[in-house]
């Protein structure tokens, strides 16, 4: 039972947390797929909400929203799902700017947080390309890329999204208790 929660970093979490909710739902996931709209959200009440989410599906995943993001946030969030003892995967979204790859987790790390992942957004659809991509962020930032999203991914009709979905991000046997 485990919360996956997708941080801005340059990339777009909500395109990112579609994908991944969708890739796990295919591989056999009973999954719920949410939002943190606001930084001004009770994070223990928040844990307590993901805790009833886990008794009923395998994986939460949560994105947050455009200005939610800020490292303080993220770590007051992490906080409170540690408190509860829910395990957590922390992805952070990136674009395929490495510097905004490098400001976000630095940010992180300077609160204390470690990223489990990072997820390219608009991604090379080029193989070669693709896998330079992930190579050279991972490389360069320190954390393991999981997946990637490729350039026009949401512009996919849903269920074509949905299929593709489970290329564009690594299996994670973690996510199992």
């Amino acid at each position: 039972m485990t919360l996956i929660l997708v941080a801005p970093g340059g990339g777009r979490p909500n395109v990112i947390a579609a994908g991944m909710a969708a890739a796990a739902g295919l591989r056999g996931a009973r999954v719920n797929l949410g939002s943190i709209q606001e930084p001004e959200i009770d994070t223990a009440g928040f844990a307590a909400a993901v805790q009833g989410l886990l008794r009923e599906v395998e994986l939460v995943v949560v994105y947050l929203e455009e200005g939610v993001g800020d490292a303080a946030f993220v770590y007051s969030v992490c906080e409170a799902i540690e408190d509860a003892d829910i395990d957590l995967v922390l992805h952070v979204a990136c674009g395929r700017s490495t510097d905004d790859a490098v400001e976000a987790v630095d940010a992180l790390r300077a609160k204390g947080i470690e990223p489990s992942g990072l997820v390219i957004d608009g991604a090379p659809s080029d193989g070669e390309k693709y896998t330079e991509a992930r190579q050279f962020l991972a490389a360069v930032v320190g954390v393991p890329v999981v997946g990637a999203l490729p350039e026009g991914a949401e512009a996919l009709e849903p269920q074509e999204f949905a299929r593709r979905s489970v290329t564009w991000f690594d299996e994670d046997t973690e996510y199992d208790d």
